[in-house]
């Protein structure tokens, strides 16, 4: 199980719209348990690193367990460029908002650890 490249993201390269579902991988990553350790971060920085985790499969959490359990290796959800082109993709980035919109309504500030805009606007 990997990342999908599938060359650049400049390279038109049509795709037919395909899933290839991992139960073993959204059991793993995508259940209750890692929900609540995510909503259970202090700080954003932490809360985000909970949510992305990393590349390998052992690294994975929330949002690339979204990705691979639905696209694993041959579906277009695992495919970093053309993910959007599946429309399971928007309910997995809703419900990732969901979950950030939860974390924030427990009293945890919105702002990232460091300021990227201007708060005096």
């Amino acid at each position: 199980m990997s990342v999908n490249l599938h060359g650049s993201s400049a390279t038109y390269a049509p795709e037919c719209l395909t899933l290839d579902f991992s139960p073993w991988l959204a059991n793993q990553k995508l259940n209750y348990s890692n929900v609540v350790e995510m909503l259970d971060s202090d700080d954003f920085y932490e809360f985000e690193r909970k949510v992305q985790g990393g590349t390998s499969v052992d690294e994975l959490t929330y949002h690339g367990g979204g990705h691979l359990g639905v696209g694993d290796d041959l579906g277009i959800m695992g495919n970093v460029y053309s993910s959007a082109g599946d429309p399971s993709f928007y309910l997995h980035h809703a419900n990732l908002d969901r979950l950030w919109n939860k974390w924030q309504q427990r009293g945890n500030s919105f702002l990232f650890p460091w300021y990227f805009f201007r708060l005096d606007c």
